[in-house]
């Protein structure tokens, strides 16, 4: 059987078995996917995982970078959602899929995998800013840049804070923020960070770094 390069066209669930064995994840398939599910991405399903990414409608460009990178993983192009004004699409299910979320989900919380420091690199990063970064500008002057890592508990924000430092020289602070911590690189790292992420921002989101 003939995959079709377009993968809506698959029409039965035959074709989507034999569609989801050709399946593998690039290595920069890997590092989007690993940075995402830092940032905003989730993972859900039942048997196996699939990958679900949404954005505000703002960053539809985003998201359609986001598409082509996984654009053979998936059954149709990105759509709009109006109930919370947002642009997604979805992979579909695969083990492969799974087997991260076993590493990044326990008890369907996003956690901080044990091996993090192993899985991050330049590319990983930029993602993950580009998902869930902002920087701190007063009157067009640069302070710093916050990864808004809320979601994740203190400790696990320590231990995210330590890795950043020896895997890029990175020094950074856990803030308290409304509920949680976020990680905010200041006066020690403001021209670091962006030095390390520069390349693989996208132009759209360059406001994030300049």
């Amino acid at each position: 059987m003939v995959i079709p390069r377009e993968a809506q066209k698959i029409t039965n669930s035959n074709e989507l078995r034999n569609f989801r064995k050709t399946l593998a994840l690039s290595e920069i398939q890997k590092d989007v996917l690993i940075g995402t599910l830092l940032g905003d991405g989730t993972l859900d399903g039942n048997r196996n995982y699939r990958l679900v990414i949404s954005h505000s409608i703002k960053q539809r460009d985003y998201v359609n970078w986001k598409y082509e990178v996984f654009k053979n993983w998936t059954l149709s192009k990105p759509n709009y959602n109006p109930v919370n004004n947002s642009f997604r699409f979805r992979t579909v299910s695969h083990p492969k899929l799974t087997l991260l979320g076993e590493l990044f989900y326990k008890d369907r919380i996003k956690i901080i995998p044990v091996s993090i420091s192993k899985l991050l690199n330049p590319l990983v990063l930029a993602v993950w800013y580009m998902d869930d970064g902002n920087i701190r500008r007063q009157n067009n002057k640069i302070y710093g840049y916050y990864l808004n890592t809320q979601s994740f508990t203190k400790s696990e924000n320590l231990i995210l804070s330590q890795v950043l430092k020896d895997k890029f020289g990175l020094e950074s602070y856990v803030l308290k923020n409304k509920n949680g911590y976020r990680l905010y690189f200041g006066s020690k790292s403001k021209e670091i960070f962006p030095k390390i992420i520069a390349k693989h921002i996208l132009p759209s989101l360059q406001y994030k770094i300049r």
